[in-house]
């Protein structure tokens, strides 16, 4: 049985935007998990070492290694965030992010805090603090 997260009433989370100050509230949900795969091609390196191209003839000294092309797996997580006044609670922004399921969590949610800040900012949607 997997463990849901209560969803605070409004009521809660006004008080929350008042006590702090806060002018804003942001939401970010997992709307789809898609799993895509995509062919790698192999890789053929060749070598020669010295040692070998003095024992045999010049031909003879290369050696060729190929690394066989395969099929990776990869998690596609469609993000949806929404940005509200906290005031009006009228809805300010909105997106949808597409972020490729990193090695480590922590890393994942950096990499999707600096793409929001950086659109957030773009699109102007914020207006200078009163205080």
């Amino acid at each position: 049985m997997q463990a849901v997260a209560r969803i605070p009433r409004h009521e809660e989370i006004n008080k929350v935007t008042e006590d702090n100050d806060f002018d804003g509230i942001i939401t970010l949900k997992i709307k789809d998990i898609e799993e895509n795969s995509r062919y790698v091609s192999g890789t053929e390196t060749h070598t020669t070492s010295l040692e070998e191209t003095y024992i045999y003839n010049y031909l003879n000294a290369w050696n060729e290694y190929y690394v066989p092309g395969c099929y990776s797996k990869a998690k596609i997580l469609i993000i949806e965030t929404n940005l509200f006044e906290s005031e009006s609670g009228k809805l300010i922004y909105t997106a949808t992010t597409e972020m490729f399921e990193a090695s480590s969590m922590e890393q994942m949610i950096s990499n999707l805090a600096q793409k929001l800040a950086t659109n957030i900012k773009r699109s102007k949607v914020l207006t200078k603090s009163k205080h």
